[in-house]
């Protein structure tokens, strides 16, 4: 026997729905841990007793945090708009204070409209890779974000993800590759960049940040949460198989962060730190683009 259900059941289900959606899409977005509150405390103080520089944690390195944790997030200026960078200028003289305290909160509020930001720009790169391109106009575009300023409106950032993506294709043709298997190529990308970065783990984003601290002071001094340290330990003993560079993903690329001294890749020599990786395999092996 089958019920009909009533219009006000359909519609407590549907709200029900919805509302259980809404738990899920919140849930995406990580929250400092109670224990953080301690880890940043005791990150500040070991930094101002034991840090060569012997310099306090003011307002000075509280500029220079908030900067350092911006450029992590969007170092190609793809993301944020002006109106997101200045919203979060307004901490550069208070943020040394909060840190101190341990309150955390404005990172991953920062996080929070980075993946915001992220969800919006990926869904119209995905509108834009299927998009027709003429390959005749004659264009031109700033590669390197020191020279760019931050876009003022949604309709100048789509502009640079437009030509980007304009930019990668035409990479593409020139490496022979189909036009249907090169959009499905920036597809898988910017599918992996979004889900990459919403499976980023609450330990992650305090380790950017106290990083982004810790680098204030010199570029030369970092955080590592325990299992960070674990991974360097490991590639600095050799112990895992590989090629003795220490690899991270920018913008769904993955880039040469370190070379292992006395490794394979410092031996060999042609790997330098801020290249990309487009393909692996053996010497008489097809390369396998990744």
């Amino acid at each position: 026997m089958f019920k009909t259900p009533s219009r006000a059941a359909s519609t407590a289900t549907l709200v029900a729905m919805c509302l259980a959606g809404t738990a899920l899409l919140a849930q995406q977005y990580a929250t400092p841990k109670p224990e953080f509150t301690q880890i940043a405390k005791l990150v500040c103080q070991m930094i101002e007793k034991e840090h060569l520089v012997r310099s306090p944690i003011n307002d000075m390195i509280a500029g220079r945090t908030v900067d350092h944790f911006i450029k992590e997030l969007d170092p190609q200026k793809l993301y944020f708009l002006q109106a997101d960078i200045d919203e979060f200028q307004q901490v550069r003289t208070t943020l040394d204070d909060s840190v101190k305290r341990g309150n955390i909160d404005w990172a991953y509020a920062a996080f929070k409209r980075y993946l915001d930001r992220l969800d919006q720009r990926i869904g119209e790169a995905e509108k834009l890779v299927d998009a027709a391109f003429d390959f005749t106009v004659k264009e031109s575009m700033v590669y390197d974000a020191k020279e760019l300023k931050w876009a003022v409106d949604d309709a100048e950032i789509n502009e640079r993800w437009r030509k980007r993506i304009k930019y990668d294709l035409l990479l593409f043709r020139l490496e022979k590759m189909s036009e249907e298997d090169a959009k499905e190529k920036l597809h898988k990308r910017y599918r992996t960049i979004k889900k990459n970065m919403h499976q980023t783990e609450a330990e992650d984003i305090l380790e950017i940040f106290l990083t982004s601290l810790t680098s204030s002071f010199d570029p030369h001094s970092s955080y590592m949460s325990p299992r960070s340290e674990e991974e360097f330990r490991n590639v600095m003993r050799l112990s895992l198989d590989g090629i003795g560079a220490a690899l991270k993903s920018e913008d769904g690329s993955t880039i040469v962060a370190q070379i292992v001294k006395g490794g394979a890749a410092s031996r060999d020599g042609r790997l330098k730190v801020k290249d990309r990786i487009v393909g692996a395999g053996q010497k008489a092996e097809a390369i396998t683009d990744v």
